[in-house]
């Protein structure tokens, strides 16, 4: 009977090698569904010609308040009902509407508020010219 002494050669020969680089597995990239076309995007409604982020959309981001500003002061300049009407029904939402015509009485308070100071002021005017003029006729009788 004979017996094997010798170690098994592949063991040893294997052991003392230096395992060969290995490239990283490349994954590879589906392809996205279609499922829907990209629906295009509007004109921003404020009137600055510019693009709008979403289809859905209707302004750029803060241009809403712009065009309701714009609207606001158009409707302050605007000399009859039929046009401030047709100013305020140019705005696409109740809120913008609600924004423009708070503007209107925000203008409206700060006139009445200017107007009531100036007829103060005339009226301490008045008032200090006749204080002034009894002093005068005080000093020189």
């Amino acid at each position: 009977m004979s017996t094997n002494t010798t170690a098994p050669a592949a063991a040893t020969s294997t052991a003392s090698r230096t395992p060969a680089p290995t490239k990283a597995p490349t994954k590879a990239t589906p392809a996205k569904a279609t499922s829907k076309p990209k629906a295009s995007t509007q004109p921003c409604r404020c009137g600055c010609k510019a693009q709008t982020v979403r289809p859905e959309a209707l302004y750029l981001p803060g241009h809403d308040a712009r065009h309701a500003g714009t609207v606001g002061r158009a409707i302050i300049a605007a000399t009859t009902p039929k046009q401030r009407n047709t100013l305020l029904a140019s705005l696409p939402t109740e809120n913008l509407k609600h924004k423009a015509m708070g503007m209107v009485k925000t203008a409206a308070d700060r006139d009445a508020k200017k107007a009531a100071a100036v007829k103060a002021r005339e009226a301490a005017k008045a008032a200090a010219k006749v204080a002034y003029d009894a002093a005068l006729k005080a000093n020189a009788a």
